[in-house]
């Protein structure tokens, strides 16, 4: 059975299972709508490969998640990494663009949203306002969850970096964080 006959609960299955050829597959098969994406909205094209890099481990890991539920297309949720990974970039930049503002959607990825959500995009939304009221008051935690899933440093690499004696207090201190942004997002 190849990766286009196998339905997307056998593929994301095969994922969970860390099915390395399907992963591979699903990584090149999304590559291309995803990338263009990226460029389409201004991303350069190094940005665009290494956002897409960076949403395909979050998929990874995520599916290593036992609670992680999947509930929408895998092209869909690593576009949808893309797309906040890429605000996160021009809010770094302290660049006044929107992405909602300037996003031109091509009709082969229209799929990809097939009508406009407004629940979905109010709890985007409340996100993004967590987020940044995250980084405003846990300083601390927001360098952590930065570093790991965005930078992809290992919890070594993050001790080091913050002063932290061991990976293994890194580790700890990100889940009180993980659950404290979650609190903030709930709240909001």
């Amino acid at each position: 059975m190849t990766i286009l006959e196998s339905s997307e609960a056998e593929i994301i299955q095969k994922l969970k299972n860390k099915d390395e050829n399907t992963f591979d597959k699903i990584y090149l098969k999304c590559k291309s709508n995803a990338i263009g994406f990226l460029i389409n909205n201004g991303a350069s094209p190094d940005d665009a490969e290494d956002i897409y890099q960076d949403a395909n481990i979050v998929l990874y890991q995520n599916l290593q998640k036992s609670d992680f539920e999947l509930t929408c297309t895998i092209q869909t949720y690593l576009n949808s990494i893309c797309r906040f990974q890429l605000l996160n970039r021009f809010r770094k930049t302290k660049n006044d663009v929107k992405i909602s503002d300037t996003f031109n959607f091509e009709e082969n990825i229209q799929d990809w949203f097939p009508e406009f959500d407004p629940e979905k995009e109010d709890r985007i939304q409340k996100i993004e306002k967590a987020l940044s009221e995250f980084e405003t008051l846990e300083t601390k935690c927001f360098e952590i969850l930065k570093n790991y899933f965005y930078k992809n440093m290992t919890m070594e690499e993050i001790a080091l970096n913050m002063g932290y004696t061991n990976g293994d207090n890194v580790k700890n201190q990100k889940s009180r964080c993980q659950k404290k942004l979650k609190e903030m997002v709930y709240a909001n």
